[in-house]
C-alpha cells in the first residue's frame, strides 16, 4: 500500500508563495495521493504565514506603497516576529505575480487570504489529524480592530490551560525525547537539547516555546504515521546540518524510533523524509 504523504508547514506554505515550479511540482505531486496532516502543523501555518499575511495588509494599508512594504520587511519594528520579514517577502513577490497593479486589487487579495481562503486551501488539500490538538493561535481567523487593523494573537504557553495534550504525545515517545535530549548536534541547536531535557525531566515543559519553538519539527515528526513519507521544501535545512532550523532535529527522533530515515531530493526545493521500510516509492523524486 502506498505510503501517505504528511506536509509540514513550508510545503503548506509553498503551494501558495512558492514559485511557480515549486507550485506546479508540490500540486502533481500531491495528485492521486492520500495527504494528511496535523492541527499542530495548521496552527503553526497560522502562528507564521498567515500571521505574516496579516502583517503585509497592516503595513500596505498605511503606506499605500508596495515598495515602502517591501524595504520594511527588513525592519524589526513592522515585521517583529523571528522570520516574518522573509516570509513578506514571500508574499509580496506572490503578490506583484497574482494581482493587477493596484493598491486597492492588493488589498483586497490580502483580506480574502486573512478572512478564509489561507485555512481554507490547508483543508482542503490535506485531511487534518487532531495529533495533540495544538490550539496555539486563535480559534477563529484575525480579527479587525475600530481602526481596520488586523489583530493576531498567539495564544500558547506554558501554564495555558486549554486542552493541549503535547504531554501525551511524549509519554508515548519517552525514547525519542530522551534521544533529542543526549544527541550530539551543532551548537545552533543547543535550545533544541535543553527543550528535550527539560520535557523530558517534566512534561510540562513540553508545553509554549518550548513546543512552537524550539521542538517544533519533532512535534512534526511525532504526530506523523511512522510509515509516512514527510514531505518539505525547507531541503537548505534538510541536506545542510549548520542551517539554523535543520530538520536535523526530526531526523534525530526518526533515528530514536527506528532506523535512519532516507532524505531524498526532488526538483524545485523538494525533498522528503522517507521511513527506512516504506514500500512506496514516490516517482518525482
Amino acid at each position: 500500500m502506498a505510503a501517505s504523504l504528511y506536509l509540514d508547514t513550508t510545503a503548506f506554505a509553498d503551494l501558495v508563495f512558492g514559485d511557480k515550479k515549486t507550485r506546479t511540482d508540490l500540486s502533481n505531486l500531491l495528485s492521486g495521493s492520500e495527504v494528511v496532516s496535523s492541527q499542530y502543523v495548521r496552527e503553526q501555518f497560522k502562528a507564521t504565514f498567515l500571521r505574516a499575511v496579516v502583517q503585509v495588509f497592516n503595513n500596505l494599508s498605511d503606506t499605500r506603497n508596495i515598495v515602502e512594504v517591501l524595504r520594511n520587511t527588513d525592519s524589526y519594528k513592522v515585521f517583529n516576529t523571528p522570520g516574518s520579514g522573509v516570509k513578506a517577502r514571500k508574499i509580496l513577490t506572490t503578490l506583484l505575480e497574482t494581482t493587477l497593479n493596484d493598491v486597492d486589487d492588493k488589498l483586497a487579495t490580502l483580506e480574502r487570504w486573512i478572512e478564509g481562503e489561507l485555512l481554507e486551501l490547508v483543508n482542503s488539500v490535506a485531511k487534518i489529524r487532531p495529533g495533540s490538538g495544538c490550539c496555539l493561535c486563535e480559534p477563529e481567523r484575525p480579527h479587525r480592530d475600530e481602526n481596520n487593523v488586523y489583530r493576531f494573537k498567539r495564544m500558547c504557553n506554558k501554564e495555558d490551560p486549554r486542552p493541549c495534550t503535547i504531554e501525551n504525545v511524549w509519554k508515548q515517545q519517552t525514547k525519542a525525547l530522551d534521544s533529542l535530549s543526549t544527541a550530539a548536534m551543532p551548537k545552533h541547536l543547543a535550545p533544541l537539547k535543553s527543550a528535550a531535557s527539560k520535557a523530558y525531566k517534566d512534561y510540562k515543559d513540553a508545553r509554549g516555546e518550548n513546543c512552537f519553538v524550539h521542538l517544533s519539527d519533532a512535534v512534526i515528526v511525532a504526530e506523523s504515521d511512522p510509515n509516512s513519507v514527510i514531505l518539505t521544501t525547507n531541503l537548505k535545512a534538510l541536506l545542510k546540518s549548520s542551517a539554523k532550523d535543520a530538520l536535523l532535529k526530526a531526523t534525530v527522533l526518526r533515528i530514536a524510533r527506528c532506523e535512519p530515515p532516507k532524505i531524498r531530493k526532488g526538483s524545485a526545493g523538494l525533498a522528503a523524509i522517507v521511513p527506512p521500510y516504506c514500500p512506496h516509492v514516490i516517482a518525482a523524486f
